[in-house]
């Protein structure tokens, strides 16, 4: 998998089934025109690294989120469950669900402490669902995708920390009446719903399982409708190549 994703787009890795295919694979990324600044400072972003892979079907991704104070303690904590990707196998997610607090919080939290001074943080871990074995595979030091969802229900990261840093008294957002059942990438995952509805097989339950999900309260990628401009950008972003978009649904990423 990409060490970083500047200039590299939404390659996530590619499964290595065995010796080699793994000496096949394993060839530096290409980057993108406009990052000779990154790739000036760190060559090594070209390179891949290395990770176990563990298949969706035994797994789930728990999204740990909060916010360090000044001090270095969490002024909030909530966790969701990401239920969707894109691409199919190796991607980034596209539907995450409310989780409770899971039982490796505490560990989880001194890990975060370890690695960042303050602000909003989102730690995924990695969970086997038949053993309870996890794995810390990703800590963003910054605001993340779905974001939305914590700041829809009562956890509004963003203002926390500007209060925390700039001494101002700003309001936070109230949570939701409704409070939502999930947030979802709206592009990604219209077109695999689609999809699915005219490949089969399921067609009928697809349908169904769209219909009922469109029905629950939720959240997308923009929270403030009020100011539509950020959500354009950002479904412009997978919009302006749909064969991409396509293509990596209908391809099998686990293919080598």
């Amino acid at each position: 998998k990409p060490r970083s994703h500047a200039g590299i787009g939404i390659a996530r890795g590619r499964v290595a089934t065995s010796p080699d295919s793994l000496r096949e694979l394993f060839t530096p990324y290409q980057i993108g025109r406009g990052r000779s600044l990154a790739i000036a400072h760190d060559p090594g972003l070209a390179l891949p690294m290395l990770q176990r892979y563990h298949p969706p079907e035994r797994t789930t991704v728990i999204s740990l989120s909060g916010c360090l104070d000044r001090d270095g303690e969490p002024v909030s904590l909530s966790a969701c469950a990401k239920h969707g990707q894109w691409p199919r196998r190796l991607g980034t997610g596209t539907i995450f669900e409310p989780h409770p607090l899971p039982a490796f919080t505490e560990s989880a939290i001194a890990a975060v402490k370890a690695l960042l001074e303050r602000g909003i943080f989102e730690l995924e871990v990695l969970v086997d669902r038949e053993t309870g074995e996890h794995w810390a595979i990703d800590l963003n030091p910054r605001a993340f995708g779905q974001i939305s969802l914590d700041v829809a229900l009562g956890h509004d990261l963003p203002v926390l920390w500007y209060r925390d840093m700039s001494g101002c008294d700003v309001t936070a957002a109230p949570p939701r009446r409704r409070p939502p059942e999930y947030w979802q990438q709206a592009v990604p995952v219209h077109t695999a719903t689609l999809l699915r509805v005219l490949r089969g097989p399921g067609r009928l339950a697809a349908a169904k399982e769209a219909i009922a999900r469109a029905a629950r309260p939720h959240v997308g990628a923009v929270y403030d409708h009020r100011d539509p401009a950020p959500g354009l950008v950002f479904a412009w972003a997978i919009l302006r190549n749909p064969r991409r978009l396509i293509r990596t649904m209908l391809k099998d990423t686990e293919a080598v």
